[in-house]
């Protein structure tokens, strides 16, 4: 999957553009790191990439074509930084809902559901049946991993990922991204030097000359 970020435009309202003019490009087989200071455009950015946001000009082309909201959420998984789980449902629950959710068919869930289960045994969440309002932050945020990223996916969208996590967890997670990113594209935003020098292959540095640049960068 190559994305194209194409002379975009974004505002909040007509006097705030967080963009003007931008332009990127991302190949898959990469782990890019989006980084910046604070308020720059890294979470809007990647609310963009993941369809939840429509830019007000320009286009963004997964391998030079225009998808529809639709197609971005059948192909993408978005992971934000605070993550928001039903607390009354357990991990299988989960599983169900998410399929429910994008509309899986019975064999492509039963591939589903054992993905998402032997995720979770590889970082290590063994109380599947308990309520999500039992679990501790990063028990959530390993279960809400799992489901997005059990899915079929081409592009692997992260917000500031694992700050919730252990450290032991953190590299168990970058390890199960890293052993499939060679047919996927992963994108996140982070301002922890160690996690982008960790788990980035390259690193895009958001300013102000990007966010209103006049030609690809």
């Amino acid at each position: 999957m190559n994305l194209s970020i194409k002379d975009l435009e974004y505002s909040y309202n007509k006097t705030a553009k967080v963009f003007n003019h931008l332009n990127l490009n991302f190949k898959d087989g990469k782990i890019y790191a989006i980084v910046g200071e604070n308020g720059i455009g890294k979470t809007t950015l990647l609310n963009l990439l993941a369809g939840l946001y429509l830019p007000n000009h320009g286009k963004i082309l997964y391998n030079q074509k225009l998808l529809t909201q639709e197609d971005i959420k059948a192909q993408t998984a978005f992971i934000p930084c605070d993550i928001d789980l039903y607390p009354l449902l357990d991990a299988y629950d989960h599983i169900h809902l998410v399929a429910e959710l994008w509309e899986m068919k019975k064999a492509t869930y039963k591939r589903y559901k054992e993905k998402v289960l032997k995720c979770l045994q590889q970082l290590h969440l063994n109380e599947l049946d308990k309520a999500v309002e039992e679990y501790s932050s990063g028990m959530k945020y390993k279960l809400y991993f799992s489901l997005m990223f059990s899915r079929d996916i081409q592009i692997l969208l992260l917000d500031e990922p694992f700050n919730v996590l252990d450290e032991k967890s953190q590299k168990i997670a970058m390890e199960i991204i890293q052993s499939i990113k060679s047919n996927i594209l992963v994108i996140f935003s982070s301002h922890h030097k160690a996690t982008i020098k960790q788990f980035a292959d390259q690193t895009i540095v958001l300013n102000k000359e990007i966010r209103f640049a006049q030609q690809s960068v």
